[in-house]
């Protein structure tokens, strides 16, 4: 990896999302995978920011500070709604490089978590996010045990494949005052580590960053390296989120992004985009649409559940 002598500026787009994964590569981490030795982020055009984005950026930022970049955060305009957002999240003490950004709760809509390699990570996804995701979903905890198995899978990846120990996961509820069932839950959690490109290639050198993803969300397939981790996790989450709920799984790592798209009349549709830069490890975004959503059976002479 290079270290050039310079100062990077980089000004954040108007639109903190997915979508402009390529643009954040492009200009922090491009493919050469060369590093400036200090970057100075220009927050003053932001106006929107969503959980991918705002997990992603965080990654990139504390993958920077692991490589010993300097990190400089301006433009942050208290006036801007997008900033007050951002505060309210607790990411203000983040950019300070505080380590205090865990369990913050902006609202009922919005949930943030850090450190997800973290022991209590677990305890947290079954007493806040299951809980979180139970009033929106407006399911009993019991009827969302496959969801929690899902995202219980996604930290124990943190766990086998981050090599800084940190993750992020961020979600956030969207209503849709019109027509509630197109209400829906996006669930975006990040980590810094060795990326499934480069854990699945320990088994299949030959293949490529975005084969790599392809291979990763096939039945049977597992790259974990530890036992404690199933090695299904991206198989049985696509399955769950694509197949059964007809909702949406995008995954970003290395020099690829593969996004599965359940909403289609056409069934499951994939897409594999590839990356002007390098992701240095693993986002999963899970777009789960409220209407669509299948609750696990349940005995109701069990659950006597109200809202």
């Amino acid at each position: 990896m290079t270290r050039l002598c310079t100062v990077k500026n980089v000004s954040i787009p108007k639109y903190l999302k997915r979508s402009q994964i390529d643009y954040l590569l492009k200009e922090i981490l491009p493919a050469d995978r060369s590093l400036s030795e200090l970057y100075r982020f220009d927050f003053s055009n932001l106006s929107f920011a969503e959980p991918s984005g705002i997990a992603l950026f965080a990654s990139i930022v504390q993958y920077l500070i692991s490589k010993r970049c300097g990190i400089v955060i301006y433009g942050l305009d208290e006036e801007n709604e997008a900033i007050r957002y951002l505060n309210r999240c607790g990411l203000s003490d983040f950019f300070n490089n505080k380590d205090n950004i865990k369990n913050h709760t902006v609202d009922s809509s919005t949930l943030l978590w850090k450190d997800l390699a973290n022991s209590e990570s677990h305890v947290w996804l079954e007493n806040n996010l299951v809980s979180w995701l139970s009033c929106h979903l407006k399911y009993n905890t019991e009827q969302l045990r496959t969801l929690e198995s899902n995202i219980q899978e996604l930290f124990r990846n943190v766990d086998d494949h981050s090599t800084q120990k940190i993750g992020y996961l961020f979600s956030q509820f969207y209503p849709y005052a019109r027509n509630p069932d197109f209400s829906k839950i996006v669930i975006c959690v990040s980590d810094i580590g060795v990326g499934i490109p480069t854990t699945t290639r320990k088994k299949i050198p030959e293949l490529n960053d975005g084969a790599a993803l392809e291979w990763a969300v096939g039945d049977g397939h597992s790259s974990a390296s530890k036992p404690n981790n199933r090695g299904v996790g991206l198989f049985e989450l696509t399955k769950n989120i694509v197949d059964n709920c007809k909702s949406c799984v995008h995954i970003i790592s290395g020099k690829a992004m593969l996004s599965l798209n359940g909403t289609t009349d056409k069934g499951k549709v994939a897409t594999l985009t590839s990356l002007n830069g390098t992701y240095p490890g693993t986002l999963v975004e899970i777009e789960l649409y409220v209407r669509s959503f299948r609750p696990d059976p349940i005995d109701e002479d069990v659950i006597n559940f109200e809202f």
